[in-house]
């Protein structure tokens, strides 16, 4: 792994665990260098950020022949990151707003074709309940039978 994947995947780690308390500085001190190694990998915050949005996409899109239950955890991880309180807490720019909402777009899109039952409500509705009830349901570790729970909950288990 190179140091720009270990930033992007200690960015995202950080970010979840710390939420609105992560810094550059709290990155630099996790992965032991400087804070201009950092910069020098990527131009400024709204680069790393994008990188991170990116990764976490690939994630869940990867993970769609592994099964509901592995791309539902990576859904949840990538809402919980896309949050609209990330962007205001890091003062991200709007166009990277819009393209992180163009590509929840995409991933539902994905997601809807891969597992949400055609017969059973419209595809506005199914976005709202898992663009509402995903991210909440973030944590740490979100065990297996937790998301078959939760999937079970909104009619998708």
């Amino acid at each position: 792994m190179n140091d720009s994947d270990k930033v992007i995947e200690e960015s995202e780690a950080l970010l979840h665990k710390s939420g609105f308390r992560f810094t550059v500085d709290d990155l630099a001190k996790e992965l032991k260098m400087s804070k201009k190694t950092i910069y020098s990998l990527f131009k400024d915050k709204k680069e790393l950020a994008e990188k991170v949005f990116d990764s976490s996409k690939s994630k869940v899109i990867s993970s769609m022949d592994e099964g509901i239950i592995k791309c539902t955890k990576n859904y949840i991880s990538y809402l919980h990151l896309t949050r609209s309180d990330v962007f205001n807490r890091f003062g991200l720019t709007q166009s990277l707003l819009f393209k992180v909402n163009e590509d929840k777009r995409l991933i539902f899109e994905k997601y809807y074709s891969a597992f949400c039952p055609k017969d059973k409500g419209n595809k506005e509705t199914w976005r709202m309940v898992i663009e509402s009830s995903f991210p909440m349901a973030y944590k740490k570790s979100i065990s297996d039978k937790e998301v078959s729970d939760l999937l079970e909950v909104i009619n998708l288990g």
